[in-house]
């Protein structure tokens, strides 16, 4: 039997994942590159829902989701809510105003909806300590300001392995990214695969080499067309 083809995944390996189908050559190695800490001043937060009363929250990472656990229901009830991405859209729960998503599911995207529907609206953006900070600027060149609040905390990780071990990496998030390459270089063009066309375009600015796109921005997606690319192979 030929030796297996070892795929390095940058990310932890979700529960709902596990259990697809394998394929007898490939050998996927889970070394997550960022550990994320839900952490955060929620009496902090739960004032400045009271005093500011932010009539849209703008959510661009599933990591911030949990935030929303510490508005009350009265609260949610006069605010809308507009997202990165269907996906996250989908995982929200409570009685909102309305629930609205990017169809580009990039932050141009999120920022041609808040000109269209929030710009005359109090804005608060959940975040993370390693927040970009392209939404705020494309929101300032059209005269719109947000507020953000940091609801999560993204630590680096970085284990110790050997690139040229592997196949094949995929990366999941910017800061899977960035972390890996704080540490590591790839100077040998192996394939590498991305879960959507931000993260490939980030990537971009670290690596030349083959990048392949999951067709839709979900892990399972991920991982299938994986194993239909070697198998193919």
């Amino acid at each position: 039997m030929p030796d297996k083809i070892k795929v390095l995944y940058t990310s932890e390996w979700r529960e709902s994942i596990k259990n697809l189908p394998s394929n007898q050559f490939l050998e996927i190695d889970v070394r997550p590159f960022i550990r994320v800490h839900k952490n955060f001043d929620k009496d902090n937060f739960k004032e400045l829902i009271r005093i500011f009363a932010p009539e849209c929250l703008i959510i661009s990472s599933q990591n911030a989701l949990h935030g929303l656990s510490e508005i009350s229901e009265s609260a949610k009830e006069k605010m809308s809510i507009l997202t990165l991405s269907e996906k996250i859209a989908n995982q929200i729960e409570g009685n909102f105003k309305a629930i609205l998503y990017s169809k580009e599911n990039n932050e141009n995207g999120l920022s041609d909806m808040i000109e269209a529907f929030f710009s005359e609206q109090r804005l608060l953006h959940l975040t993370g300590n390693l927040r970009q900070d392209s939404l705020k600027n494309l929101l300032k060149s059209k005269g719109i300001t947000i507020k953000n609040f940091q609801v999560y905390n993204t630590e680096f990780i970085q284990p110790e392995l050997e690139p040229f071990e592997y196949k094949a990496i995929v990366f999941l998030s910017y800061s899977g990214i960035d972390s890996f390459f704080s540490k590591y270089q790839l100077t040998h063009k192996i394939p590498v695969f991305t879960i959507g066309i931000n993260t490939t375009r980030y990537l971009q600015k670290h690596f030349d080499g083959p990048i392949i796109t999951a067709s839709k921005t979900d892990s399972k997606t991920l991982i299938k067309e994986i194993h239909e690319y070697f198998s193919n192979d």
